[in-house]
């Protein structure tokens, strides 16, 4: 009833044929291109040493781009591009005077960071983001970084709000 076309507009398991709703699927299906991971528990990271943050579940993930074992996404094949990339990541107790860093690597290079002062004893968030042109395998992690002077707990939560990484193809 919706077949109105004949040519080649078939997914890649030619499930949806010439049909409207196989050309809008084909078209919608590149533009979901992206991932969101968080910490679903604290992580403890030792003061002084960069460690890449454990993001193991997910929040949205449409084409299984991100790893939650490994904690990197990775580019999918056909989606070069512009690629927005966004962390989000807090340290519990971080004290008066303390720092904490947030790293993107891509590729297991060091493409952006972001470091904050803290002037309490409190808990501290930093974040940290960027648009990178990014190839087919190209990597993505997010790393953490603090010199509390004693091991930090990085906060995590079932409800993904508190550490967290977004990337999201943007042209």
């Amino acid at each position: 009833a919706d077949a109105f076309l004949y040519g080649d507009a078939t997914d890649s398991g030619n499930t949806k044929k010439d049909t409207i709703q196989g050309i809008l699927d084909l078209a919608s299906s590149s533009y979901r291109i992206g991932a969101v991971a968080f910490m679903n528990s604290t992580q403890t990271i030792a003061t002084g040493t960069e460690t890449k943050l454990e993001m193991d579940a997910e929040r949205y993930d449409p084409n299984g781009d991100y790893n939650t074992s490994t904690y990197l996404y990775t580019v999918p094949s056909g989606h070069d591009g512009k690629y927005l990339v966004l962390g989000r990541a807090g340290c519990q107790a971080l004290g008066d005077g303390k720092r904490l860093g947030l790293v993107i690597y891509i590729n297991s290079a060091i493409k952006e960071y972001h470091y904050a002062g803290h002037s309490a004893a409190s808990s501290a968030y930093v974040s940290c983001n960027g648009i990178f042109d990014l190839s087919a395998s190209d990597t993505i992690s997010l790393y953490g970084w603090h010199d509390k002077g004693s091991n930090g707990d990085w906060t995590g939560n079932a409800d993904g709000y508190d550490t967290l990484f977004a990337v999201q193809r943007i042209a």
